[in-house]
């Protein structure tokens, strides 16, 4: 499957203030999450399935960033570069 122009990744709203200051850190995942072995940015394809929760919602521009396709499924994918501010959108908030 090719590479999404755009992805989607979700995240508390308290984190806001420091993605929009520094972006995403695929490290800041792996050490909230001990042990899963995936050092990524953990997005979807589909932008409802973002929406599933009350969080902040984040479009990601793709483009020349390292991504792949989490275990052959469908709309999951891991980003594995740092994203930085300039390649993200606020496209929902709960507020």
């Amino acid at each position: 499957m090719r590479k999404p122009r755009r992805l989607y990744h979700s995240s508390p709203r308290s984190r806001r203030a420091s993605i929009l200051r520094d972006g995403l850190d695929p490290a800041y995942g792996a050490r909230r999450r001990r042990g899963s072995g995936e050092i990524a940015v953990w997005t979807t394809s589909e932008r409802a399935d973002a929406l599933a929760g009350c969080e902040d919602v984040w479009r990601i521009d793709t483009a020349g960033l390292a991504v792949s396709q989490h275990f052959g499924e469908d709309t999951w994918w891991l980003v594995l570069d740092r994203v930085p501010p300039a390649r993200l959108s606020l496209i929902s908030t709960c507020d």
